[in-house]
């Protein structure tokens, strides 16, 4: 596991799934490599008066997910934080 604190936020990340924790510890992105799966969330406050948690939900690639915790969070993720794994693909079989 590694951590760097950037911009107030804590970035942690194991070389499949990122994650960027704001400095009261909530969790405002994760991104996981095997699935493409982006999550990028509004602060406590805003979720508390909105009811809504998301800013940027879905499956995305790597580089989107960049630029929306740039936009969203004023967060630069290094390099060494893209997620290195292989994608996971669901395999359906017929019987």
């Amino acid at each position: 596991m590694n951590t760097r604190a950037i911009n107030d936020h804590q970035v942690i990340w194991d070389g499949i799934t990122v994650w960027v924790n704001a400095p009261d510890g909530v969790n405002r992105g994760r991104y996981s490599g095997r699935i493409k799966g982006i999550d990028v969330h509004h602060d406590l406050a805003t979720q508390i008066r909105t009811g809504k948690q998301c800013l940027a939900c879905g499956v995305g690639e790597w580089e989107e997910f960049v630029g929306l915790v740039q936009k969203h969070l004023g967060v630069t993720l290094p390099e060494e934080a893209r997620p290195t794994c292989k994608v996971f693909s669901f395999v359906t079989r017929s019987e």
